[in-house]
């Protein structure tokens, strides 16, 4: 193998006087029979592209390579042409031949057993019964999601307005607002109450909210208390609950008219003693905190708050 890519790599002109092409070692031989043959039989010479429309004659192989060299611009024009109307025949071809084609005929078109049709049927009903089936099952599960979503939905609401209280370190502020429409429904029902979030005194703290509602002593009074309340680490503080505790109605504008009393908690008292429950009934504060005369009159309310 060496020895024969050794050989054609060997480059010889044409002894050839007339033609002084160079050639490879092992075409040289094939090369001059060419020569050999043209100068016996003396016959004119076509251009090797001929099948593609030049139609060129010469008289010997160096006109033939001059001839080559020079028109090479030209013999690719030719070679493109001819390739192309062979792929636009090609195509009318097949156009031809599609048109000519027919589809067999079905076997049996006309005389299908009516079982092969109960047959289909039954498929088809089969396959509406599962998708039914399939769209219930879907249903199902699209309103267990939904369901989930707005638990999930409730329970992070929750957790965006009691986090803050849980590290509020034992102060909240209770807006407390519709404050026509809440008093009206307590004037109607003496039951009536409201309450505050809850709120926490630390992270591992006292759990408290405030409930406000009309007096029972005197209808013309709103009373203000405290109440405990469960929370998670009862379990870890000193009970029963000692400590201060102060009320502050705000006033919007004029802060020095605000009103704050001051209370300190009563250890014997059930209503400081560790929750058995969710909120310790027994509550803890003021029957009679504010004239409810005084917040319509002495501008307490902002916005109805």
């Amino acid at each position: 193998n060496f020895t024969r890519r050794e050989i054609a790599q060997q480059m010889r002109n044409c002894p050839v006087e007339e033609c002084s092409q160079l050639l490879p070692l092992t075409e040289l031989e094939k090369h001059v029979a060419i020569h050999e043959e043209c100068s016996q039989q003396k016959e004119i010479i076509t251009c090797t592209f001929h099948n593609v429309g030049c139609n060129t004659q010469l008289q010997s192989i160096h006109q033939l390579n001059a001839h080559l060299n020079s028109q090479l611009h030209h013999h690719l024009q030719l070679l493109s042409s001819a390739v192309s109307e062979g792929r636009k025949g090609r195509t009318d071809a097949k156009a031809q031949e599609a048109q000519l084609w027919e589809p067999p005929p079905k076997q049996g078109a006309g005389d299908e057993p009516e079982d092969s049709c109960k047959t289909l049927m039954k498929s088809l009903y089969e396959r509406i019964v599962l998708l039914e089936q399939s769209n219930r099952e879907q249903e199902i599960q699209i309103t267990s999601l939904r369901a989930q979503v707005g638990r999930l939905t409730e329970e992070n609401e929750n957790l965006k307005y009691d986090i803050p209280l849980q590290f509020c370190n034992g102060v909240c502020v209770w807006t407390f607002d519709k404050f026509h429409e809440k008093y009206s429904s307590m004037t109607q029902d003496h039951q009536r109450c409201f309450y505050s979030p809850s709120f926490t005194t630390a992270y591992v703290g006292y759990k408290f909210c405030a409930r406000l509602k009309l007096s029972t002593l005197n209808s013309n009074y709103l009373a203000l208390l405290i109440h405990l309340k469960q929370g998670q680490f009862d379990r870890a503080l000193d009970w029963p609950f000692s400590g201060r505790i102060s009320f502050t109605l705000v006033h919007p504008t004029a802060p020095e008219q605000s009103i704050k009393e001051t209370m300190m908690s009563r250890p014997e008292l059930e209503a400081f003693k560790q929750p058995t429950q969710d909120i310790v009934l027994r509550g803890f504060g003021y029957t009679e905190f504010v004239l409810v005369s005084d917040i319509f009159s002495k501008g307490f309310l902002e916005n109805d708050s």
